[in-house]
């Protein structure tokens, strides 16, 4: 390519600039796109705890939605690797496992092993144990899925966790971004039409950047609580997270509830900001069912610090906290919390 070296390009302004220099200018914003586009996966690690609050067992005795965490993906996600690690007896020769389904039709994500992991059997003492999955699956947007554990005919977790590492598709619902700028040469390099028609290109793709979403899932877990349990011990911080260039912002919550009966009564999940304001809630009607969901929905509530501090918890911090509406306890409730840093 030969440009037009000694015949600039004459601005309305009067200024001048030269062919070479236009055209490093947009391969330069080129390649900067594009890097910034190739971070494509969001990823982070999720704990699924199967300890009632890293004290009490969970038990084969249990009921079965106790014993299971279902998890619904707002968006295109990958389950790269599955850890599972603790303590445990199991009192037979079964192996204690993980099952992975999803609640439409209980069949397994493709990609997915059956069981999805597996560890033991363990004898009567308790024993350190460890597994990881063989593969990965993509969790569908939209989709829940429930992890489940099960051993026969028994068993006992003094300490166990599932360990999911997730990559989010940050491009799942947004067109890659791609610009090709069009160089200048000998035959148009006076063609003002060329300039702001790469101007108008690249300021089309780069706005793709501003709808990108980079978003991570946090799990908080109660057991065994009802109206009557302490605020302090249904509160879980969210840390705030915001410079002048980034900050985070909670985009949606999903909140499950299981109880040992059916008898009428509503739960909630709330977003509060570090002044101790109900900025967001998901509120589980328990009524005929022994186990609720509930959501947000897409919500955008940002992680700042414009409120002064309760003393609960520290003046930075939001905080997700659940509430029973009566003195029927809660066997559990727990909430997927999506942040997305920006």
């Amino acid at each position: 390519m030969k440009v037009l070296t000694e015949q600039p390009i004459r601005f309305a302004t009067g200024g001048l600039v030269d062919p070479d220099e236009v055209n490093k200018a947009f391969l330069y914003a080129a390649d900067a796109l594009e890097d910034v586009s190739e971070r494509r996966w969001q990823r982070t690690a999720v704990v699924l705890p199967y300890t009632v609050d890293c004290a009490v067992p969970y038990t084969q005795a249990l009921s079965g939605d106790v014993l299971a965490y279902l998890f619904t993906a707002p968006w295109d996600c990958v389950v790269e690797r599955g850890f599972l690690s603790g303590n445990i007896t199991t009192g037979s020769t079964s192996a204690l496992v993980v099952d992975v389904v999803d609640t439409v039709g209980g069949q397994i994500p493709a990609g997915c092993t059956s069981p999805f992991l597996s560890v033991g059997p363990v004898g009567p003492v308790a024993a350190e144990v460890f597994d990881r999955s063989a593969g990965s699956f993509r969790m569908l947007a939209g989709q829940t899925y429930q992890f489940s554990i099960k051993a026969s005919p028994s068993f006992s977790t003094n300490r166990l966790d599932l360990i999911l590492h997730l990559a989010v598709d940050r491009w799942a619902s947004t067109p890659y971004p791609s610009f090709d700028p069009v160089l200048l040469t000998d035959a148009n390099a006076a063609d003002p039409g060329v300039v702001n028609g790469n101007k108008s290109a690249l300021v089309i793709e780069a706005a793709k950047l501003t709808t990108v979403r980079g978003l991570s899932p946090m799990v908080c877990v109660k057991h065994n609580f009802n109206n009557a349990t302490s605020v302090n011990a249904l509160l879980f911080p969210i840390p705030r997270l915001r410079t002048p260039r980034a900050f985070q912002r909670v985009v949606r919550i999903d909140f499950v509830v299981v109880m040992a009966t059916t008898a009428g009564t509503t739960v909630t999940c709330g977003l509060h900001n570090n002044g101790g304001t109900l900025l967001a809630s998901a509120v589980a009607n328990v009524a005929g069912v022994a186990t609720a969901t509930a959501t947000t929905g897409p919500i955008a509530v940002v992680i700042d610090t414009t409120t002064t501090g309760i003393t609960a918890i520290p003046t930075s911090d939001y905080s997700i906290r659940f509430s029973a509406g009566s003195a029927v306890n809660v066997l559990k409730a727990y909430a997927t919390v999506w942040t997305e840093a920006r």
